[in-house]
């Protein structure tokens, strides 16, 4: 059994999508503090994000990128490039209410585990991961992300759970690509 086999059998990896919506006007959310992997996928628009440890950094997130936060790390999504929003105060609207101009479509979820040495193995992660559509678009990762935008914007009986199913094989590429198996205790595990 590979690495990759191991640690999703061993950890017992699950998601929980809790947030599938559009935030629309001026708006600002933070949803760190699980201590769990956590996740968005923007499916419709765009958004502004800055990450604790990069205060002065602003990232443009576009419609089917995704940003992986492998520690829990201190974030902030936005329609404000100034970032002077409340954070928090702003509902979102479902998408059966129709697409809106203004409105930015957020897949937000968490990864959960009871194993205690997964904090060692996202260790080897960065503080925060950024994959873009344009880099995915022909492959494996492009096809789950694609999958995930459309499920999201139209969900449907059992959307739960696909969305969930398709983040975690999303997660499974994302350790695979971006984890050191050569040396070290991953190359021991």
């Amino acid at each position: 059994m590979d690495l990759i086999n191991q640690l999703f059998s061993t950890f017992k990896v699950t998601t929980e999508v809790f947030h599938n919506g559009q935030y629309c006007g001026n708006w600002a959310v933070d949803t760190s503090g699980n201590n769990y992997m956590s996740f968005h996928v923007v499916s419709y628009g765009r958004c502004f994000l800055r990450v604790s440890c990069q205060r002065q950094q602003t990232l443009t997130l576009e419609q089917g990128d995704i940003v992986i936060f492998p520690r829990d790390a201190s974030h902030c999504l936005t329609s404000d490039t100034e970032f002077k929003q409340a954070i928090n105060q702003s509902q979102s609207q479902p998408f059966k209410d129709g697409l809106r101009a203004d409105g930015t479509g957020l897949v937000c979820g968490y990864f959960a585990h009871s194993h205690p040495l997964i904090g060692n193995i996202t260790h080897y992660l960065p503080d925060y991961l950024i994959l873009r559509k344009t880099d995915h678009e022909e492959s494996g990762l492009g096809l789950l992300l694609r999958a995930l935008v459309d499920e999201s914007s139209t969900p449907g009986k059992g959307s739960e759970l696909i969305l969930a199913k398709l983040s975690e094989a999303i997660l499974a590429i994302i350790f695979r690509d971006h984890l050191p198996t050569d040396s070290g205790m991953l190359a021991a595990a």
